[in-house]
């Protein structure tokens, strides 16, 4: 009988701590890739500044990965140049895919991009001096 009411118990416990731990878990993962998603903008933007390969830099959100390149556009890139780092699974993107940063100025076109995932969203945007936020 004690054995029944110990396994009722913990089944309670159980039940209503695993939703939390689920929902920071997502959470947790969204914040991540928020910190990913500036640190490859920030490095397109350092690159550009400093006018590596004379041209412009930028990030391209390609499916769930983010990709930096060298060129005017990722259509016009340079694709040798190309660094591909992997998204997380289960964060989806809305709004700008591509971010290009002027070569010296750093300059941009004011955009943003938001990730969503089922436990909320959060965006990174660029205003038109490069600031990434």
């Amino acid at each position: 009988m004690e054995m029944i009411v110990v396994v009722g118990i913990a089944g309670v416990l159980l039940g209503t701590g695993l939703p939390l731990t689920w929902d920071f878990d997502l959470k947790s993962e969204l914040r991540a890739e928020r910190s990913n998603a500036v640190q490859y903008l920030r490095t397109a933007r350092t690159r550009a500044m400093s006018n590596r390969g004379e041209s412009a830099h930028g990030v391209k959100l390609v499916n769930a990965d983010f990709v930096i390149f060298e060129g005017p556009s990722y259509a016009g890139r340079n694709v040798a140049r190309d660094q591909a780092f992997p998204g997380s699974l289960g964060i989806t993107a809305t709004g700008t895919a591509e971010f290009v940063f002027a070569a010296l100025s750093g300059r941009s076109a004011s955009s943003s991009m938001t990730l969503v995932t089922s436990s909320g969203s959060t965006t990174v945007s660029v205003n038109n001096e490069g600031l990434i936020q």
